[in-house]
């Protein structure tokens, strides 16, 4: 008899391995939700588009027509700026590495991702980004991420755009 109970426990006890305790949910498990990306501002330039805060690749610009090094930046000791006629880029190193820190707009045949350029209107700028995040005297930030626009509005119209990382 005591054989008898000891099968019929252990027998008890596998179904129960078996069948997986159960909680009455028996939908399949579903993998986690895949990572969403960040919201970033980028722009284009030469028909390649560029984010602040990526690697910069001088192969990937066209010859710069001026170069000037500075120290000190917001995260790295060294900051060089390359001039390109229509805009500036300015690339501050970590190391060796170099990383895109800022974009200026030089000339209204630039363009951001949202079409606007040097000359555009205040209101032009509104209807293209919506209300800005911070406005410091004439100065528009708009941010997504830890990417920043910066429009400086004077007279009505859009006299400096920047693209960089957040400060």
């Amino acid at each position: 008899v005591n054989d008898m109970k000891k099968t019929v426990i252990l027998l008890a006890v596998l179904l129960l391995l078996v069948s997986g305790c159960s909680s009455g949910n028996n939908e399949p498990e579903k993998p986690d939700d895949p990572p969403v990306a960040e919201e970033k501002y980028t722009i284009v330039l030469n028909g390649k588009e560029i984010t602040a805060g990526d690697k910069f690749d001088e192969n990937s610009f066209p010859p710069c027509e001026d170069s000037f090094d500075e120290t000190d930046c917001a995260f790295g000791d060294k900051v060089t700026y390359y001039e390109y006629g229509d805009y500036e880029v300015m690339v501050c190193y970590i190391g060796e590495e170099a990383y895109i820190y800022e974009v200026f707009l030089l000339s209204p045949e630039i363009k951001t991702k949202e079409g606007l350029a040097l000359g555009d209107s205040y209101d032009d700028m509104i209807k293209a980004m919506g209300e800005p995040v911070r406005t410091e005297d004439i100065t528009y930030y708009y941010q997504k991420g830890k990417t920043v626009y910066a429009f400086v509005v004077a007279d009505g119209s859009i006299s400096t755009i920047s693209y960089s990382l957040e400060r």
